[in-house]
C-alpha cells in the first residue's frame, strides 16, 4: 500500500512545463530594428534638405531682392539654394552642433518625448518651415548689407572690355583699359550685372548706414563684352 501511494504521488506530480519551452531568439529582433533605423535616417535627411532648401532659397531671395531684384527673375535650383544653406548656415555650427548632440543624447538615454498628433505634427512642420524661411531672409539681408561696401570681399572684382564704345557705364566697363573697381553681383539671362561698392575708410565707421546713399547697379549684355578680367585676393 505504501509503494501503491509513492507511485501514486509519483504519478500525480505536476509536469514543468517551463521545462519543455523552446529558448527565445533574441537575434530575430535585429533585421526590423536596422531597417527602421535606416527609415528614421531616411526620413530625417528628408526633412532636413527640405528645411535647407527653404532657407537657401529665402537666402538668395533676399539677398538679389536688396539689389532690386525681384525673386521671380532669378533661376534658383534646389541644390544651388542647399548649398548656400550650408554655408549660410555655417556662422551658426556651434549651435547645430549642439542642438545635434542634445538629440543624439536623447536618443541614447531613450528620453521619452511627449508625441503629438498628425494636427500637432502638421502644426510643428509649419511653424519650422516659417523660421527656416525667416532665418534665410535674415541672413540674406545682413549679408547683402556687407557686401555693399569695399571692405567685402565676397564678390569678386570685375573690370569689362567692351567691343565697342559705349557711354553710360562706370570706370570698370571700357573699351581699352577698364578699372577693376566693380564688384560682380551676377551672371544670368545674357547680362552681366555689376554693383559700384561703396567705399569705407578710415574715418568711416564699422556700423555705418547705407541709407540716403544711391547705390550703383549696371547691366551689361553678353553681345556688348569682349572680354570679362576678374580678381580676387588670395589670403
Amino acid at each position: 500500500m505504501e509503494n501503491g501511494t509513492n507511485l501514486f504521488h509519483a504519478e500525480s506530480e505536476p509536469v514543468r512545463s517551463g521545462a519543455f519551452s523552446p529558448a527565445p531568439h533574441v537575434e530575430a529582433s535585429q533585421p526590423s530594428d536596422f531597417w527602421m533605423i535606416l527609415k528614421t535616417v531616411a526620413e530625417t535627411a528628408a526633412l532636413f534638405g527640405f528645411f535647407l532648401s527653404v532657407i537657401g532659397w529665402s537666402y538668395l531671395a533676399s539677398y538679389y531682392a536688396f539689389f532690386a531684384f525681384r525673386p521671380m527673375e532669378l533661376d534658383i535650383s534646389s541644390p544651388v539654394a542647399t548649398l548656400f544653406a550650408v554655408s549660410a548656415l555655417s556662422r551658426f555650427s556651434l549651435i547645430l552642433g549642439a542642438v545635434a548632440l542634445v538629440i543624439l543624447v536623447l536618443r541614447m538615454f531613450r528620453v521619452k518625448i511627449p508625441r503629438v498628433g498628425g494636427i500637432g505634427l502638421l502644426l510643428v512642420l509649419v511653424l519650422a518651415t516659417l523660421v527656416s524661411y525667416e532665418l534665410g531672409s535674415y541672413l540674406g539681408r545682413q549679408t547683402a548689407r556687407q557686401d555693399i561696401w569695399n571692405t567685402s570681399s565676397r564678390l569678386p572684382s570685375v573690370g569689362i572690355y567692351l567691343r565697342s564704345a559705349s557711354f553710360g557705364y562706370p570706370s570698370c566697363v571700357s573699351v581699352t583699359s577698364p578699372h577693376i573697381d566693380c564688384r560682380l553681383l551676377l551672371h544670368t539671362k545674357g547680362n552681366y550685372y555689376l554693383i559700384k561698392p561703396f567705399v569705407r575708410d578710415a574715418n568711416t565707421p564699422e556700423n555705418a548706414p547705407e541709407t540716403n546713399r544711391n547705390l550703383e547697379v549696371y547691366a551689361v549684355p553678353d553681345s556688348e563684352v569682349l572680354l570679362v578680367q576678374f580678381e580676387r585676393g588670395v589670403k
